[in-house]
């Protein structure tokens, strides 16, 4: 009895092992190609990132550069506001004798 458990036994090793072949011969293999569709998303990430570190440098540069032009418009505007302001002042000194004179005028 002892015999034919042994015999049993070993014939369940032997299968194990064979089906532990099998499993292995297809389980290896495609892990293998699994890893390399992997890396290759990996590398195609990686790449794609670059691009958008590049990218992103670009427009912080415009950013930066549209910021200092704005701030150069801004002070343009303040000058003219301030130029305007003064002409309408000077405009309206001008204007007060010839405003009294036609006061007088009226009736």
């Amino acid at each position: 009895m002892e015999e034919l458990n042994a015999a049993e036994a070993r014939q369940r090793v032997e299968r194990w092992a064979e089906e532990g072949r099998h499993l292995l011969a297809r389980v290896v293999p495609a892990l293998l190609e699994q890893q390399d569709r992997l890396l290759a998303r990996a590398e195609a990430s990686e790449q794609a990132a670059e691009k958008l570190r590049q990218a992103l440098h670009e427009l912080e540069r415009e950013i930066q550069s549209l910021r200092a032009e704005n701030d150069t418009y801004r002070k343009e505007q303040a000058e003219l506001r301030e130029t305007f302001t003064t002409l309408v002042q000077q405009a309206n000194q001008m204007l007060k004798p010839l405003n009294d004179v036609l006061q007088k005028l009226q009736p």
